[in-house]
């Protein structure tokens, strides 16, 4: 990619802890049934070791040491690469080569490791590495192994259901087998609730939104050695009744942030949320009548809507309340795309390109393109893509410049261009863009960053693509008019028709896994798929 040598400084006193995954997955795993076209190839995970420091090195107390790991993918390309000392995050790398420095602040032996992620999710941790840090001059002689502390949830018990705007005691009890002192801080997923440094260990839970939750204890000692606890799932439910709403008129983008908690929006300034995998379905107020297009959430709580007349709509609590966010523009919006909870991108009609660099203002970045852009997908903060009639733009510096890549369609070709429809890359060379023209549908690839693009689907009739959606890095699917669902098993090389309950228009889909998508259309269409798409049931409206 051409960049820097990437250098980052951190302290091996800052605890951050993380999952060692942050892909989303479903409870159903991989889906039964045989989806349709070739079987998927599997998977080879990556391999990753530690080159420096070696084992036992020993190491100066505030003295920087550089952190070195080698990390290949024998069937794909590394995504990112990891490193800890024990359970903390010391810092990720999204390019090679995969080093940074460290300054150890605290005396005593460390466990160092690096976690290499392939561009398919799967994860891979190399062999740990023991140091010793110690103060500049001294001499300690042999230093026993740091023993781990020991920690788990006493409350609350596993399945637990809780009402909306209760507080929600949460206990550990963590013991180190090598001395008393001790931190024990609780997460709900990755989110820190708080911490406690006596016994008992105990913090209040307030404010948890609506739907499922996954508390964990994390227990350090003096040295820094961490333990996760088994996570404890509860559950929060409204904290009164909720009307169920079946969704209804045109629905246009879906999203779910895991297997049961999922939102769609549609025309009138409608948007509905499911806690239930999208069997039932309760109206939230969206504040506007506008024509709402697409939807995205970074996490079950945070979350953005746009649409017509300019209208940018922001959530930090899972929908039940939704705010406006000025545009500046009375344009369609017809798409976004954020990589982070305060970058973000939206684009629409007439050159309107919009970045916010906060989660919540926005500033305008023309092209000087007399041309309405119709999707957009960014794979970070400064590399992304644009769909616009006939070509695909891309910036390597997020927005601030944009170049026009190949034409998709051929010259004699472009004036039959309407327009994209939705873009998603899974990496910064593997993208799919959908589409259409009056002749038909097309559904284009590319396998080097849009420099070239393939077509892999296209009909000649009045087909079109509306939605695309990957369920990891193999598993794609796209939908369009008349109820057509078409899906690749292997990175979208190849795409085949699979089975449809409904031939009413749909507008879009997402995906959680590479076994479990929904796709919502016109009439209050909701489709779900739990095996790969072998079989789709017809959750709501349809024709």
């Amino acid at each position: 990619m051409g960049s820097p040598i990437f250098r980052a400084v951190v302290l091996a006193s800052v605890v951050l802890i993380v999952p060692a995954c942050t892909r989303s997955t479903s409870p159903d795993g991989g889906g039964g049934g045989t989806p349709s076209g070739p079987p998927p190839a599997v998977n080879q995970p990556p391999t990753v070791r530690m080159v420096t420091p070696t084992q036992d090195t020993i190491l100066q107390n505030g003295t920087a040491v550089d952190l070195v790991a080698a990390a290949a993918d024998p069937d794909g390309a590394i995504f990112q690469v990891s490193f800890f000392e024990g359970s903390n995050l010391l810092a990720t790398m999204l390019t090679p080569p995969f080093q940074f420095t460290w300054i150890p602040v605290l005396n005593g032996t460390f466990s160092l490791t690096a976690v290499a992620t392939d561009t398919s999710g799967a994860v891979v941790s190399s062999d740990p590495v023991s140091v010793v840090v110690q103060t500049p001059g001294t001499n300690p002689g042999p230093t026993p192994p740091n023993q781990s502390p020991i920690v788990r949830i006493t409350n609350p018990l596993e399945g637990s259901v809780f009402r909306e705007g209760s507080t929600i005691t949460l206990s550990a009890d963590a013991t180190d087998p090598d001395g008393p002192s001790l931190r024990v801080e609780f997460f709900d997923g990755m989110t820190s609730i708080g911490s406690a440094t006596l016994i008992p260990f105990v913090v209040s839970f307030t404010g948890a939104t609506v739907g499922p939750h996954s508390i964990r204890a994390v227990a350090t000692d003096a040295i820094g050695a961490s333990t996760s606890s088994v996570p404890v799932s509860i559950t929060v439910t409204p904290s009164s009744t909720t009307t169920s709403s079946s969704p209804t008129g045109s629905l246009n983008g879906v999203f779910f942030a895991d297997s049961s908690r999922g939102w769609i929006v549609g025309d009138q300034g409608h948007i509905w949320r499911s806690d239930d995998g999208g069997t039932t379905w309760s109206m939230q107020t969206s504040g506007t009548d506008a024509w709402l297009q697409r939807v995205q959430f970074l996490s079950g709580s945070v979350g953005w809507v746009v649409g017509g007349s300019g209208t940018i709509l922001k959530t930090t609590n899972g929908g039940d309340t939704w705010s406006p966010q000025s545009s500046g523009s009375s344009e369609f919006l017809r798409s976004l795309s954020f990589v982070d909870p305060t970058t973000g991108w939206v684009v629409g009609d007439n050159d309107t390109v919009l970045k916010t660099t906060d989660g919540t203002t926005w500033t305008a970045h023309p092209t000087g393109i007399a041309d309405s852009f119709t999707a957009v997908a960014f794979v970070s903060t400064t590399k992304g893509w644009m769909g616009r009639a006939g070509a695909v733009m891309k910036t390597t510096d997020g927005g601030a410049t944009w170049t026009t890549q190949a034409a998709v369609l051929a010259p004699a070709q472009i004036p039959r261009q309407i327009g994209f429809s939705e873009a998603r890359f899974v990496s910064e060379t593997r993208g799919v863009m959908t589409g259409f023209t009056r002749g038909g549908d097309i559904l284009r690839t590319t396998a080097d960053g849009g420099d070239t693009w393939t077509t892999r689907e296209g009909t000649a009739s009045t087909n079109a693509f509306s939605g695309l959606a990957f369920g990891d890095g193999r598993h794609f699917w796209a939908v369009g008019t008349t109820g057509k669902i078409a899906a690749s098993t292997d990175g979208g090389d190849t795409w085949s028709m699979q089975s449809s309950p409904t031939v009413a228009n749909l507008r879009g889909v997402w995906a959680v896994s590479a076994a479990r998508a929904w796709a919502v259309g016109e009439n209050g269409t909701v489709l779900r798929t739990a095996d790969g798409g072998a079989t789709w049931l017809l959750l709501n409206g349809g024709s």
